[in-house]
């Protein structure tokens, strides 16, 4: 039930667990990009809830097929705002872009076959069984990838 706090984190929560894992992506790949974090004043931070580990794995994604497959820094941004019936987050990176990620995926001697994209959808599927309203739009050319979750009320 989305309605009840059970199985789900603060934005706040969520925001100190996703800090710490940009952080460590920077730290073991030094330089290649920068994160810029942008809240909306009228999102309280420390109420509003959501799912755990929803964002994380876009973010992974957009590290891992955007960012680094590019050969200049990139620009990882987190925005998160509210409507007055969704919280809407988006995940943008200025890389490469999904598909001339798949293309160097595909070429890669280091194939393997990644999931977590997979899971991921999976799992919001699931979520909206239980009663959620998760929606996911992408954008993606040569310019980089927006990803939106919207999580409605």
């Amino acid at each position: 039930n989305p309605n009840s706090a059970e199985g789900q984190v603060t934005i706040k929560e969520e925001l100190k667990l996703l800090s710490e894992f940009v952080e460590f992506q920077q730290v073991i790949h030094p330089g290649r990009f920068d994160f810029e974090l942008k809240i909306d004043p009228y999102l309280d931070i420390e109420q509003e809830m959501i799912p755990p580990m929803l964002i994380q794995p876009f973010i992974e994604n957009a590290i891992r097929h955007g960012i680094l497959p590019s050969d200049r820094k990139g620009l990882l941004k987190l925005i998160i705002s509210k409507t007055e019936k969704a919280i809407m987050i988006e995940v943008s990176d200025d890389g490469v872009g999904i598909e001339r990620a798949g293309k160097l995926i595909e070429k890669s001697p280091m194939s393997y076959t990644s999931r977590g994209k997979e899971l991921t959808l999976k799992r919001i599927d699931l979520l909206n069984q239980l009663g959620f309203k998760i929606e996911i739009e992408t954008k993606s050319d040569h310019y980089g990838t927006i990803i939106k979750l919207i999580i409605f009320k």
